[in-house]
């Protein structure tokens, strides 16, 4: 179950051409850092400020937390500017409080900074380094702690509050906002029914700033319950900006996931209220974040976050400013370029060409296989062919056949083309290859009959609960070529999608052969 939900939970990943959002909540400050949840740190705090009873607030304020907060602001206040016991903090903090709850968010940021601590529990940990290796181009959190910015994504920009998130000159990569500020700014914690009123009257700013996130990026939400409020306020912002027809387009964006006890991971589709308008989610349910975790770890970039953090600043300051600070190169011809020392940054116009071919020695065998099952069309058919292939030297299973017939090098005879650009290796490699190449080992072999008796075609193979996954990677080349329905078998190749696995390989190579070249002189 689990392999099955990351082999879908991958392929749900590779629809998009950006990389997730992560949408954090308390849950993973709790799991992950040992903090209190909301409602256990204002008991906590009530004890260590030695404020009234919690049950007194809570019974005063009919469960609001927010009024809970305010009660104890006003009762902290004057404990706080006069008796001895809070005389460091004065002297760290007097000259920045801004009003009566200033005093309270400070001890709650102290407090949180002396209880944080990562846990020490083995599978925690696990998870926490998988984390920590997530290939993702930002983080929206809720979360005060400190957990995120100094443990996990140590590299990305931090931005504190509403304000500094509206006012930020934002690129949506390498970025944590942190919406409802942060313990390094006290301050800006929402806290309060002051604080929370603010936040609500600004969702049209935030769900401004945070729109183009939503819909260009797929967001994973973690550590929240699907009725949280916070979520839903955000979320209804959104949906406000948007007609029917583009909600609909959020639904495979949004992906939930729900902690559950003893379930392995599941991916379905769901939905949300939000405000009487039901919004379509996708949602996981486990009761570990370890196989999610390990899905985001092997999300591959082409380039590191920082490089492109830095580029897309580069060209935004260009475009932005009349003096930009950055040296940048706008050029249609790479070898114009002179002083090359002194250029941070090429912008190349009409240079695509000469730039596919230095990023085509960087294609890995996986990159081409995506681009050959899900017909992205991303590279020039003759550079793969005559720049890439003749250095795959040790890799046996390669798509070769729809380039070199879309480049035109395989004549009428379905041979290669002479042609003084392939290495002798290379020749030889490629006039090896035909149906007995894809032959599986003797084992299988030597079952072969009862094998082809059970299953005449590739629906029953596919369609056999009972079988196991590698067998229906196998199977398929042990029929009779012409019982190969070629669009099922591309259907079932894409739906399937596998990285770094030699009996997928296989099977893709076997279709590119047998639908790119034919069986019929084999």
């Amino acid at each position: 179950m689990t392999n099955g939900f990351k082999e879908q939970f991958k392929e749900h990943l590779s629809k998009f051409n950006t990389y997730p959002y992560l949408f954090i909540g308390s849950g993973l400050s709790i799991r992950y850092f040992n903090l209190d949840s909301w409602i256990n740190l204002l008991k906590s705090i009530c004890n260590e400020l030695k404020l009234n009873d919690y049950s007194y607030y809570a019974s005063s304020s009919y469960q609001d937390f927010t009024k809970i907060a305010d009660m104890m602001a006003k009762d902290l206040k004057e404990k706080w500017w006069k008796n001895e016991e809070f005389s460091e903090s004065r002297k760290l903090f007097k000259d920045f409080t801004i009003n009566d709850e200033s005093p309270l968010k400070y001890e709650i940021c102290n407090y949180i900074k002396n209880k944080s601590n990562i846990t020490s529990e083995l599978n925690n940990l696990k998870e926490i380094n998988l984390l920590k290796k997530s290939n993702i181009d930002g983080i929206i959190t809720t979360n005060w702690d400190n957990f995120i910015e100094e443990n996990l994504f140590e590299h990305f920009n931090c931005y504190i509050g509403q304000e500094e998130l509206i006012f930020s000159d934002s690129f949506d990569i390498g970025i944590i906002y942190k919406i409802h500020g942060g313990i390094k700014k006290p301050n800006s914690l929402v806290l309060t029914k002051t604080d929370y009123d603010n936040f609500e009257n600004s969702y049209p700013y935030l769900a401004a700033k945070l729109l183009t996130i939503f819909v260009e990026h797929p967001i994973i939400f973690l550590g929240y319950s699907l009725q949280d409020k916070n979520i839903q306020g955000i979320l209804k912002s959104i949906i406000n900006c948007l007609s029917n027809e583009k909600i609909s387009k959020l639904q495979d964006r949004l992906i939930f996931c729900e902690w559950k006890e003893n379930e392995s991971p599941t991916f379905q589709d769901s939905t949300i209220l939000i405000d009487g308008t039901t919004l379509p989610i996708k949602l996981i349910k486990t009761s570990s974040f370890e196989t999610i975790f390990s899905v985001l770890s092997e999300l591959k970039r082409k380039i590191p976050i920082n490089v492109l953090k830095n580029m897309k600043k580069m060209v935004y300051e260009f475009v932005k400013s009349s003096e930009p600070k950055s040296r940048i190169f706008v050029t249609d011809d790479l070898d114009k370029i002179e002083n090359q020392n002194n250029v941070e940054f090429v912008y190349g116009v009409g240079i695509m060409d000469k730039l596919s071919k230095v990023g085509i020695k960087k294609l890995s065998v996986d990159d081409l296989i995506k681009d050959f099952l899900f017909d992205e069309n991303k590279y020039n058919c003759k550079d793969i062919c005559f720049e890439w292939f003749p250095e795959q030297k040790s890799v046996k299973y390669i798509p070769f056949f729809k380039y070199l017939k879309n480049a035109d090098l395989i004549n009428s005879n379905k041979k290669l083309k002479a042609n003084n650009k392939f290495t002798t290796d290379f020749i030889n490699k490629i006039s090896k290859i035909n149906l007995e190449y894809f032959t599986p080992n003797d084992s299988y072999m030597k079952k072969k009959e009862e094998i082809i008796k059970k299953y005449e075609n590739l629906d029953q193979i596919f369609n056999d609960e009972n079988l196991k996954d590698i067998n229906k990677y196998i199977y398929p080349l042990l029929l009779e070529p012409k019982k190969i329905d070629l669009d099922l078998l591309k259907k079932f190749l894409k739906n399937n999608y596998k990285r770094n696995d030699s009996h997928y390989r296989k099977l893709v190579c076997y279709y590119d052969y047998i639908k790119y070249i034919g069986f019929e002189d084999d």
